[in-house]
C-alpha cells in the first residue's frame, strides 16, 4: 500500500470513528432529554394533584366555616327567642298580679270549670254543651286510651285549656319518687304537645296536692309542690267539689254548687269526664246557667289565673 493510500485509509477510519462518537453523543443527549421530559411530566402531575387536594381542603374549610357561621346565626336566634320568652313571662306575671288586684278591688266573680281523668265518650258530650253556651273550660287529661286523641285536638282547637293530670293515674307508680312523677308528667305533656303543638304547664296532681294516698312515700307532696313550681308549672286544686268522683248524681252535684259557690268570688270547680260520669254531663247545662245567672264569668285556666292550693297533708 502506498503512502497516499495509507493516508486516505487512516483518514477514513478517523472519519468513521468520529461519526460513531457523534451518534453516541446525540443518542445520549436524546436519552437524557427524554428522561428529563418524563421527570417533568411527573412533576407536573404531582403539582396538579397537590392543587386538586388543596382545592378540596379549601372547599371543606369554606363549608365548615359556613356551618360555623350558620350555627352562630342560629344561636343568636335562640338567644333572641329566650329573651323574648323571658320578657313575655315577666309581662304575664305582671298581668297576673294586676288581674288579681283588680279582681279583689272589683269583686270580679269568675268560675273555672275543670274536668279530670278524660278524655272519654263523655268528653265529646261536654264539649258539645260548652260550645252551645259559648263558654270555655279546662280539661286535665290522662294518657289511657288513644282512640280519644281527637278530642284533645278538639279541646285545643275550640279554645279550651288542655291541662296535664297524669299519664297512668296509678298512685303507686306516680308517687313512687320525684323521678317517677316527672317521668309520668313528661309523658302526658309530650302527648299533648304531639297532638296540639302546645306545651302545657297547667297541671293538677292525681288526687290533688292534699291527697293522702301518697303517704306510702312520706313527704313526697311537700317536695313535689315545691319542685313543679320551681320548674315553671302552675298546679291547681279546687275550692268547690261537685263530688261526682264519689258518685254524686245530678241533684247532689247541684246542691253542692249552690251551697259552696256563694262563699267564693273565684271558683275552681272540680268535675270529671271519665266514662261513667253521666250525671256530670246531665247536670252541666244547669251548672252553666247557675253561674251565668249569678254573675260569674266562665273562663279557662291560663298561666295568669289564680291558683287554688290545698293544704299539704304529706
Amino acid at each position: 500500500m502506498t503512502e497516499w493510500k495509507r493516508f486516505f485509509f487512516t483518514l477514513l477510519c478517523i472519519s468513521i470513528l468520529f461519526f460513531i462518537m457523534m451518534d453516541a453523543l446525540i443518542y445520549q443527549s436524546l436519552l437524557n432529554k427524554n428522561v428529563k421530559t418524563i421527570n417533568y411530566k411527573n412533576e407536573i402531575q404531582t403539582l396538579v394533584s397537590l392543587r386538586e387536594e388543596n382545592q378540596k381542603l379549601e372547599q371543606k374549610f369554606q363549608e365548615n366555616n359556613k356551618v360555623s357561621i350558620d350555627l352562630d346565626v342560629e344561636m343568636k336566634k335562640i338567644e333572641s327567642e329566650i329573651e323574648k320568652l323571658q320578657a313575655e313571662e315577666k309581662k304575664l306575671k305582671e298581668q297576673m298580679i294586676q288581674k288579681q288586684q283588680t279582681s279583689i278591688e272589683n269583686s270580679y266573680k269568675t268560675v273555672y270549670l275543670t274536668f279530670d281523668d278524660g278524655p272519654s265518650e263523655r268528653t265529646e258530650e261536654i264539649l258539645d254543651i260548652l260550645d252551645k253556651y259559648h263558654v270555655k273550660a279546662t280539661f286535665f287529661v290522662t294518657y289511657q286510651d288513644e282512640k280519644y286523641d281527637y278530642l284533645i285536638k278538639r279541646m285545643y282547637k275550640e279554645g279550651h285549656t288542655v291541662g296535664l293530670h297524669t299519664a297512668s293515674h296509678n298512685y303507686r307508680e306516680v308517687y313512687a319518687s320525684e323521678e317517677a312523677y316527672f317521668a309520668d308528667l313528661k309523658k302526658i305533656q309530650d302527648k299533648v304537645y304531639d297532638l296540639t303543638g302546645y306545651r302545657s304547664v297547667i297541671i293538677r296532681f292525681p288526687g290533688g296536692s292534699s291527697n293522702t294516698v301518697s303517704r306510702f312515700n312520706p313527704g313526697i307532696m311537700t317536695r313535689l309542690t315545691k319542685l313543679v313550681t320551681e320548674q315553671g308549672y302552675y298546679y291547681h286544686d279546687w275550692n268547690v267539689d261537685s263530688e261526682d268522683a264519689a258518685g254524686a248524681l245530678e241533684e247532689r252535684q247541684m246542691n253542692n254548687i249552690k251551697t259552696y259557690s256563694p262563699k267564693h268570688d273565684i271558683i275552681n270547680l272540680l268535675m270529671h269526664d271519665a266514662p261513667a260520669k253521666h250525671a256530670t254531663v246531665n247536670s252541666l247545662e244547669d251548672k252553666i246557667k247557675y253561674y251565668i245567672e249569678n254573675g260569674y264569668a266562665i273562663e279557662p285556666l291560663t298561666p295568669i289565673s289564680p291558683c287554688m292550693h290545698h293544704g299539704i297533708n304529706n
